[in-house]
Parts: C-alpha cells; structure tokens; sequence
C-alpha cells in the first residue's frame, strides 16, 4: 500500500483559503515536466546549455519542477506530445491551429519562412510579389494567408504531408512550398529531391512559435505556469536579457 501523508484538517482548511484567494501553489517537489526537442545549436545543445535550457530551468526549477529533457528530430516530438507516447509533456515548435496541443499565450520564437521551388522557376529571391498568381502549397490550419503573413493572393493548394507535397512539385502540380527551413530541409532529403529542388531561406517573417502541452489537465497546468513565469520575467526585464545574451531578437 503506498505511505502517503495525509494533510490534517487545520492543513486543508489553509490550501482552501488560498485557492478561494486565487493564490497559486506550487507543484509538488517531485514533479516533472518531460520535453522533447530536437537539437537547435545555441538554444537546446545536448550537453544541457542554450537559450532554451536557461529558460526552462528559470521558468520551472525555481518553482519546484524538475525538467527532463530528450531530444529527437521535430517530427517525433510532436507526434510523441500529441498521442501521450513515451510521457512527454511538452516540445517546442508548436503553432496556432496545430490539434491536439495546448498552447499558452506566450510564444518561444518568431520564424521565418522559407520557400520551396524547382530550379530554374525563379533565378533569385526577390519578394512575395513572385508568389502571386502562382500554386502555393501548405499545411492545413497555417493561415498564412489570413493572418499578415502572405500579403499577395495566391493559388492555395493545402498538403496533410509534406512529402507528398514536394512529390507534387517535382511533377510541376504546384509551382511552391512554404514552410520551415528545417522541415523543408529534412523533407527534401527524404524525398532525395535536394538536385531539383531550391530552398529559399527566411524569405518571408512567419509565425509566431509556442512551447506546445499535453492536451489534458498536467499539460494545461504546466501551461498555466509558463504563462505566469513568462510575465514575471517579462517585467522584470530578465527575458530580454536572457534572449539579448544569445542575440534571438524574438523578444526585443
């Protein structure tokens, strides 16, 4: 049978006080909040430093919360948050409109896009006037164009998988692809398309970017402490110099 500690009564009728008062308390001394990341030099190294590392660990270390980090490519961190595989709680990366996650309301990173053609479709990268008219392809629930981002209209062609979009670039169904350097980058390798495909780096200012929860009561809690933390060193100025120090101008 477990040992558990009871709290007495005069110890409840505290907690309950508190919680009536809107105090928040912290998590239990063993809790863990378990993230998966892929490795991004400067902001999640393996041997435990970067950006990330630092804010995690201000964010909930000092509220008593231990964090475990492993680290596997983009993919497998979302899909292992989204289907509660292996107990993970949380990855970074998460976007608006992206199922099955609990986004809080402070963002991790502002992206840029990039763009995916065949060779010889443009000679060079000038602007989104080379978009217009043209079969743009992207993930569902992206919004791209309805959110600021893409500012000409195009011909939208939604992809459920990116391989298959790029699949379809090469047979010239669609003329391009926005997404994300490194899932684009990764998704051409896949494809083993890298001698017919070009990639446009950073091309286009994106999205907003989320440390994405568990969608269940845990998640949602550890959400709720980002969110808390995240406006306490907003004020205090120490998020602007934690992001200064590793030049990610996300929060200037």
């Amino acid at each position: 049978m477990p040992n558990r500690r009871l709290s007495s009564p005069q110890s409840l009728s505290w907690i309950a006080l508190l919680l009536m008062l809107g105090v928040s308390l912290p998590l239990k001394a063993d809790s863990i909040i378990r993230i998966c990341t892929p490795i991004w030099q400067g902001y999640t190294n393996p041997d435990g430093t970067g950006l990330y590392h630092e804010l995690w660990e201000l964010i909930y270390e000092d509220n008593g919360v231990s964090v475990e980090v492993s680290y596997m490519p983009p993919k497998r961190c979302q899909a292992n948050v989204q289907t509660a595989k292996l107990n993970f709680d949380a990855f970074p990366g998460a976007y608006k409109g992206m199922r099955d996650i609990y986004l809080p309301r402070w963002h991790i990173y502002v992206g840029s896009l990039s763009v995916a053609h065949l060779k010889g479709k443009i000679d060079h990268w000038i602007s989104q006037e080379q978009l217009k008219g043209q079969r743009v392809s992207w993930e569902p629930n992206s919004g791209f164009d309805n959110n600021g981002i893409l500012t000409v209209p195009v011909q939208v062609h939604e992809f459920v998988d990116i391989d298959a979009a790029l699949k379809m670039l090469d047979l010239r169904r669609i003329d391009f692809i926005l997404d994300y350097e490194e899932r684009l980058v990764d998704a051409v390798i896949d494809t083993r398309l890298a001698q017919r495909v070009v990639i446009q780096k950073d091309v286009i200012p994106g999205a907003k970017f989320y440390l994405g929860f568990r969608y269940d009561d845990e998640g949602r809690r550890f959400a709720e402490i980002w969110d808390r933390e995240m406006d306490r060193l907003m004020k205090s100025g120490k998020l602007k110099e934690l992001f200064s120090r590793f030049n990610d101008p996300t929060f200037d």
